[in-house]
């Protein structure tokens, strides 16, 4: 056990010189708990990042990638499509027509405003990519189309066949554009905020890279007027997991 934090921390002669928060197991915790926060901690987020921010920025990014143009953010569909999700919740129904009283989608769109509207549901996704991989897969008729030009999205934890389910309307048209606004980021309540992850990953950046610095200053210290040779702890591994950080931040980014 070390006696001081001053031990814990910095070079000295009771660590023998290397710090423990920087040795080969510290440095592997660090890395374990970044692919943790990274990679397996949102799938057992209910919701994932299955945000209408998300799910509008991934299906603009893939119409842009196809050369189309992006879509405005309706706030008219977004009512809408809440108010279908309503209607699932309170009919028990995960298809296009309500088998109680026969309405559709278009019941619930102002028709004389929108023209050429179509419907998406999704259910229980656990990320916002997985949701664009089969929007690309089922659905890219829909969403590659140049007759539209508004997009209304509506996201909400219901009670569903007994069940607690994930469901997402996505509502697609052509017509005017007043009334557009900002997306907002409406969630399952299951929703893991990826800015606090990509905080968390810089902290640790920046708290190893203060350790690699102060690691170096000691050793030049001793090494420099103490006359001794003091090895540097393993600083290949720190850059290492450094590197491996701002990956996973780009890849959050993306």
């Amino acid at each position: 056990m070390y006696k001081t934090f001053k031990d814990l921390i910095f070079p000295t002669k009771k660590n023998n010189f290397k710090s423990p928060l920087l040795s080969n197991k510290s440095l592997a915790v660090y890395l374990i708990f970044l692919l943790f926060i990274n990679l397996l901690l949102p799938y057992f987020i209910t919701g994932g990042d299955v945000t209408t921010l998300n799910v509008y920025n991934k299906v603009n990014k893939y119409r842009i990638n196809n050369n189309f143009s992006n879509l405005n953010y309706s706030q008219s569909l977004s009512t809408s499509a809440n108010q279908i999700l309503n209607d699932i919740s309170r009919y028990q129904y995960l298809s296009e027509v309500n088998p109680v009283n026969g309405n559709t989608f278009f019941d619930f769109v102002n028709m004389k405003r929108f023209s050429n509207v179509n419907e998406i549901i999704l259910t229980n996704y656990i990320s916002s990519q997985s949701e664009i991989n089969t929007i690309q897969s089922e659905y890219k008729n829909i969403i590659l189309n140049k007759n539209i030009n508004n997009i209304g999205i509506a996201i909400k934890q219901i009670n569903l066949f007994g069940n607690q389910q994930n469901v997402t309307i996505i509502l697609t048209a052509n017509g005017s554009t007043t009334g557009s606004s900002i997306v907002t980021n409406q969630t399952t309540g299951g929703f893991i905020d990826y800015n606090i992850i990509t905080y968390t990953d810089l902290f640790i950046i920046i708290f190893i890279v203060i350790l690699m610095l102060t690691d170096i200053l000691f050793s030049y210290y001793y090494n420099t007027f103490e006359d001794r040779s003091i090895p540097h702890t393993n600083l290949v591994l720190s850059i290492i997991t450094i590197i491996i950080t701002l990956i996973l931040i780009i890849g959050i980014a993306k």
